[in-house]
């Protein structure tokens, strides 16, 4: 247990160094440092300035603004999210719809949520899988009237 402490000292002591920060700052001074930050680079992001972890994945012609940029484009509020082929996102996507309903749904009318791709085969079936993935996990219940997603409480 003195080995697991030890190396989470020395993780934090690396942390506060990284960021530049005294090595006796507190947990509130660390959060308001945090926020302080998070706002600076939205700030940076909204001029234009998109950091990346690693620079060659900056582009050449930066975009204008946070919201012009591919990544953090929001859909059109009356269209419908289209299912990923990703299992990963396909799953992210049906949860957030079906948080969105506030209702249990079936699969059909899930379906009905959502734009589908061409090429998309045995969609139904896809989406029995992502419900039972999520429901396996606990982020959505089945009920008799549907599956359930709960809706998340605001933090």
């Amino acid at each position: 247990m003195d080995l697991l402490l030890h190396i989470s000292q020395r993780l934090d002591a690396l942390v506060l160094q990284a960021y530049g920060w005294p090595s006796d700052i507190g947990d509130e001074a660390i959060i308001s440092q945090l926020a302080a930050l998070n706002q600076s680079r939205a700030a940076e992001e909204d001029a234009g300035q998109i950091r990346y972890l690693r620079p060659s994945y900056q582009t050449i012609d930066p975009p204008k603004s946070r919201k012009s940029h591919p990544s953090m484009q929001k859909e059109a509020p009356n269209s419908r999210p289209i299912l990923p082929f990703d299992e990963i996102a396909r799953i992210m996507t049906v949860l957030e719809v079906m948080r969105g309903e506030g209702r249990p749904v079936d699969v059909e009318h899930l379906e009905s949520c959502l734009e589908i791709p061409k090429g998309a085969k045995a969609v139904a079936e896809s989406l029995r899988h992502t419900l039972d993935i999520l429901t396996a996990a606990g982020s959505i219940y089945r009920t008799d009237a549907g599956w359930f997603a709960p809706r998340r409480m605001p933090s």
